[in-house]
């Protein structure tokens, strides 16, 4: 089952617990909605955010957008190589990530996996020296961690599980979980 995603745009006013100093934040927030969600307008509530005591949100009037998330966690540890076969035997490839939404959406994945790194749809060719994504798409959008991007035979792109989601070359026949994507 898909479960709807939406991207608000929230404005956040606090007060730091033991301080007297107000804080305010503009960011946006992804959240997973039920299916029969309507919009309420403006939202106030107590809540706990980074260790903050926050006095209210508000979200504002119009969505960014709405979007069903085209990325699933499997949790299964495959070598590159196997983790791609998985997918497309399901009628899915590993996935692609080509803007920042991508990131949020496959990071929101990430973060749930049992293992450190997680594959992407993203690997290296040694006979044309570039990197490529396996659903035929242009790196242009990316997230490597510094010195990352490496032109070594037999690697793919993985994301990290951990805070900053960063992507980092990986030996093909490492075993990871990974991330499929539906078309």
């Amino acid at each position: 089952e898909t479960r709807p995603l939406i991207l608000c745009e929230v404005e956040i006013y606090g007060k730091k617990r033991g301080t007297r100093n107000m804080i305010f934040s503009h960011i946006l927030v992804l959240c997973f909605v039920p299916l029969n969600f309507t919009y309420p307008g403006r939202v106030c509530a107590i809540i706990t955010l980074f260790n903050a005591s926050i006095l209210s949100f508000n979200l504002h009037h119009t969505f960014i957008y709405f979007v069903a998330s085209p990325f699933q966690l499997i949790m299964e540890n495959k070598t590159w190589e196997h983790a791609l076969e998985y997918c497309r035997e399901r009628n899915m490839d590993l996935a692609t990530i080509l803007s920042e939404d991508d990131q949020t959406l496959a990071e929101l994945e990430a973060r749930k996996a049992d293992t450190p790194f997680l594959w992407l749809g993203l690997h290296y060719t040694c006979i044309l020296e570039v990197w490529f994504w396996v659903a035929d798409h242009r790196l242009e959008f990316n997230r490597w961690a510094p010195g990352e991007k490496t032109g070594d035979c037999d690697r793919s792109a993985v994301i990290e599980r951990a805070e900053g989601h960063k992507w980092f070359s990986k030996s093909d026949y490492d075993e990871f979980n990974f991330i499929c994507q539906e078309f």
